[in-house]
């Protein structure tokens, strides 16, 4: 499964879980435009890490509490991984 799906699952996961629609976890983001998440859920777009981190939080779970308690699968914390170094990667000197 690709990064994407792997990321895209956990998320979906954790807001079935907090038994949030779509439409409510948009609304709780701060938008009302659910397309956008959608794309997250779908695996269409990579969330940055302090997107998937705030995503994580509305829906009530952190990041490294789903990881501690092992219950994400390898391939999952592998995507979570992947997530964290591209993000560190395109981040300019300056914000680092």
């Amino acid at each position: 499964m690709s990064t994407n799906k792997q990321i895209a699952k956990i998320i979906k996961t954790c807001r079935e879980q907090s038994g949030l629609t779509q439409l409510g976890i948009t609304k709780k983001l701060g938008s009302n435009n659910r397309s956008s998440y959608m794309k997250y859920e779908t695996g269409q777009t990579m969330p940055s890490v302090s997107k998937f981190e705030s995503i994580l939080k509305a829906l009530g779970f952190h990041l490294t509490l789903l990881v501690s308690k092992k219950k994400l699968t390898k391939d999952q914390v592998a995507a979570i991984d992947f997530v964290v170094k591209s993000d560190v990667k395109q981040k300019s000197p300056e914000e680092s």
